[in-house]
């Protein structure tokens, strides 16, 4: 190895030809403002990621999000594509009927010559040609276009969107969960953690069950954010079969502020509903402290004890518009619960609406 010189005038770094010094103008030709797209869901200029389990409604949300986003001229039509790689030949036709007459573009594997080994190759000529600014990509679905098992070809298949939204591009992948969630209720991403890590906001989707007879609701959770994207969003869709695509897309609203303050009771005793009755048997059933309810429960349920704990604490109170049960404090300090309405708190599973 040559020893570095340490005399005369110091050279030129090697990197410094490649500092944006003086040519922040190029830079700032690119850069897009954060606005919000799909409802919060998505911002301009930014990659993410939407998982759900299959079903749950993350493309007929995307979609319709998008449609409302170019109806209110947010988004321009000829701007937007929409790449329906997870569909058949009648899903991905009632997809494009949808959203030609809007004006998004619709790219199908197969067809019009295009093929998913075809997308890096597509974003490296957007980004030549300039024309990925102000573009907005939905790739539906993810594990078509890159292995999400593999954290090389995840991490190599990141690296090429980052360079799409540096040039201006925006991309929403939609991906799946598994099948299970974890000890929480929470889902959990299918795949390595490197399209999470190197993508700018993530999503998670769930379903909501039991709020409303006719309709399912859907939270999304962002577990990570940069910029502008919202915390939390609630949507609903009808569940009656419909003949159309369209009809069922037609369905899909996302709720406002004020709809979600009058929903949020009923969000989390439906999310909570199995905890609470298995609580409410054991204090039925009389002679039970909270220790032992909480490992009992977390054992039957398979839930963590802490999530358990945190419940019963959550539900604890004089309040019957709040709480299911109070206390008694015995010898030694032991508490001793008792339900403050039987009936409520063995049948939460199914809570009416309030709206």
């Amino acid at each position: 190895m040559t020893e570095p010189s340490m005399s005369g005038p110091e050279s030129r770094s090697p990197f410094a030809e490649h500092a944006l010094n003086g040519r922040a103008e190029s830079l700032r030709s690119l850069a897009q403002d954060q606005v919000p797209l799909l409802g919060g869901l998505a911002v301009q200029g930014q990659a993410g990621v939407w998982y759900a389990e299959p079903n749950v409604g993350k493309t007929l949300a995307a979609i319709k999000l998008m449609i409302d986003d170019v109806n209110s001229k947010v988004l321009n039509g000829d701007d937007c594509f929409y790449i329906a790689a997870d569909d058949g030949a009648t899903g991905a036709l009632s997809k494009l009927e949808l959203l030609e007459a809007v004006g998004v573009n619709v790219l199908v594997p197969g067809f019009g010559g295009f093929n998913v080994t075809d997308f890096p190759k597509l974003v490296g000529e957007s980004i030549l040609t300039g024309t990925a600014k102000r573009r907005f990509l939905i790739v539906d679905t993810l594990k078509k276009f890159t292995n999400l098992m593999d954290k090389a070809d995840s991490s190599r298949f990141a690296s090429q969107v980052r360079q799409f939204t540096l040039h201006g591009g925006s991309l929403l992948g939609l991906a799946h969960t598994n099948k299970r969630a974890d000890q929480d209720g929470n889902p959990i991403f299918a795949g390595t953690t490197d399209i999470r890590d190197d993508f700018d906001y993530v999503f998670t989707l769930k379903r909501i069950p039991h709020l409303e007879p006719g309709r399912q609701f859907v939270q999304a959770d962002a577990i990570k954010q940069r910029g502008c994207t919202i915390q939390q969003a609630i949507l609903s869709y009808s569940d009656v079969p419909r003949r159309k695509y369209s009809e069922l897309v037609g369905t899909l609203t996302i709720h406002t502020d004020e709809e979600l303050a009058a929903l949020r009771r009923q969000i989390d005793l439906s999310n909570d509903a199995e905890v609470i009755q298995a609580v409410a048997r054991l204090i039925d059933a009389g002679g039970k402290g909270k220790m032992s309810m909480a490992k009992e429960v977390a054992r039957d349920l398979g839930v963590s004890r802490n999530a358990v704990d945190r419940l019963i604490d959550k539900y604890t109170g004089n309040d019957p518009n709040k709480h299911f049960w109070a206390f008694d404090v015995q010898h030694r300090g032991l508490r001793i619960y008792r339900l403050l309405d039987p009936r409520q708190a063995l049948t939460i599973a199914q809570p009416e609406m309030v709206f």
